[in-house]
């Protein structure tokens, strides 16, 4: 699997482009792997994706993680996005490779 950056954000895995969502889920998904292998906080994730402009309920970015999820790891039987407790999100080494 591989996602691209340059240019449109996208997920390639068995020659087949899959679908990412909407922008705010593509933008957690960019921050992600721009902090990879490193746990990006929940209020960090907000602060980058709605530009601090943001007065709704935190877990927002739990929906986001988790749809993401549905995408880039389940179908692959990979967790590479995991929940660090207490703190965040970390998109792991193994990550699939950007292109």
């Amino acid at each position: 699997m591989e996602i691209g950056i340059l240019g449109a954000l996208e997920v390639r895995a068995a020659s087949k482009i899959r679908p990412l969502g909407g922008t705010k889920q593509r933008a957690v998904l960019a921050v992600l792997l721009i902090n990879r292998n490193r746990a990006v906080s929940t209020e960090s994730l907000i602060d980058a994706v709605w530009d601090g402009a943001f007065d709704g309920d935190p877990n927002i970015v739990d929906v986001y993680v988790s749809r993401l999820r549905d995408k880039i790891d389940r179908p692959f039987g990979r967790s590479t996005l995991q929940t660090v407790r207490g703190v965040g999100y970390r998109l792991q080494d193994d990550a699939p490779d950007l292109a």
